[in-house]
């Protein structure tokens, strides 16, 4: 995961390659072109922006070309194509990664590719065919695959993912289609499986995609489908924009999930306040509440969750609360209990447990007791253990506190 904040402060965020996601971070630019009929248009002038040109038209009426992202974005050098190229032309090749590594013929020949630069890909196995019509990558993932060949496109959570942004527990593929789609194939022939690693979506490998952790493949069981029509631009042939996904996430999800969402999005920079504001805007009536429990400073979807029930518990709580000496931690409550999210992935490390061993003692320095609760925590049984813990905490807090009130005045 990013540092908590860091696309909130407006710092250029790191580069770092993460090694299974090397091969695509060459070249791509911030902002991915559109592909539905009514935002063909801007395909060619994206990529021509890309390139330093200048725009051939005007973009569509309503279309918006500004990247999602408008922090800061440092340099990164190319990095070495290692998947094989063989007899793609550049212009192909780069077209590739700009649209996710899937995309229709069409699409591709919008952008300026010639059928004879897919077809020379074709025959020199860097290209294949998922379904009539389409070509990708040998890098284009079994997720991608599925949905292609479904005749739909990545989703909800699913599409959340590669963005970075929280997407629940569950790993069902969650599918986006139009209601005007006729028959809907669920099934991958097993020719068309494939093992690729799941990449970001290429709107943001030059922003924080670098920085994220591995992408988790869905699992293999049947999709969960969304019918419905796209509400925002900005979609490629496969997924859906981030503004349709995370529509469709708070549509779909609880309300403890779908506020970790929204949290997460906003977090990690994914979508702005005024993105936020248009998704908002299409929500029903019942999903109003959301709004007012979001909190941007949250590190995590864990801590979403963790911040909502002791909200609904009566606590009052200070998300990532920075103590001196001690740095940012994940909450305060009632001003005297320190609760820490901690998860594998990010609390694992000999050097992090170190961070975490030091933190604690500084706030025992201060009186403040830290109570540290884990991804399994959440379970109603577990929850329950830490519920009971932190009103044993708090409440020796307040009476440690009193006591040393009196002998002051004493």
């Amino acid at each position: 995961m990013r540092a908590a904040g860091a696309a909130a402060s407006g710092r250029p965020l790191p580069l770092v390659a993460v090694p299974e996601h090397a091969p695509v971070l060459e070249e791509i630019f911030a902002d991915a072109p559109m592909t539905d009929a009514a935002n063909r248009r801007v395909n060619a002038n994206l990529l021509r922006n890309v390139a330093g040109e200048a725009p051939a038209e005007g973009p569509a009426q309503g279309a918006e070309c500004a990247p999602l992202h408008t922090q800061t974005v440092a340099a990164t050098p190319p990095v070495r194509e290692t998947c094989t190229t063989g007899g793609m032309s550049p212009p192909l090749m780069h077209t590739m990664r700009l649209v996710g590594h899937v995309a229709r013929l069409r699409t591709l020949r919008d952008s300026g590719v010639t059928s004879a630069e897919i077809a020379d890909g074709i025959r020199d196995g860097t290209l294949w065919r998922p379904k009539k019509g389409w070509v990708a990558t040998r890098l284009a993932d079994r997720d991608q695959v599925r949905a292609v060949t479904a005749g739909a496109r990545i989703g909800c959570v699913s599409a959340l993912r590669r963005w970075g942004v929280w997407s629940g527990d569950g790993d069902a593929l969650h599918l986006h289609v139009a209601t005007t789609t006729g028959g809907l194939d669920r099934h991958v022939p097993p020719s068309m499986t494939v093992e690729a690693v799941p990449l970001p979506h290429p709107s943001i490998v030059n922003t924080y995609g670098n920085d994220l952790d591995p992408i988790r493949r869905c699992d293999e069981n049947g999709p969960v489908i969304h019918w419905s029509e796209q509400r925002f631009e900005g979609a490629l042939d496969w997924i859906v924009s981030i503004e349709d996904a995370l529509a469709q996430a708070v549509r779909c999800q609880s309300s403890e999930h779908a506020v970790a969402c929204i949290d997460s999005a906003l977090h990690v920079g994914a979508i702005s306040l005024t993105q936020w504001e248009r998704i908002r805007e299409t929500l029903p009536r019942r999903l109003e509440r959301l709004d007012e429990r979001k909190d941007a400073r949250a590190g995590s979807g864990n801590e979403t969750k963790a911040r909502l029930r002791l909200l609904d518990e009566g606590f009052r709580v200070q998300p990532q609360f920075f103590l001196l000496g001690a740095g940012t931690v994940d909450m305060l409550v009632e001003d005297c209990v320190i609760v820490e999210v901690d998860s594998e992935a990010h609390h694992g490390s000999p050097a992090q447990r170190r961070k975490d061993r030091v933190r604690i003692l500084v706030a025992q320095l201060y009186g403040i007791p830290t109570v540290s609760i884990g991804p399994e925590s959440f379970t109603d049984e577990n929850w329950q253990l830490v519920m009971g813990a932190i009103h044993r905490q708090v409440a020796d807090a307040r009476q440690l506190k009193q006591a040393r009130r009196v002998i002051v005045r004493g």
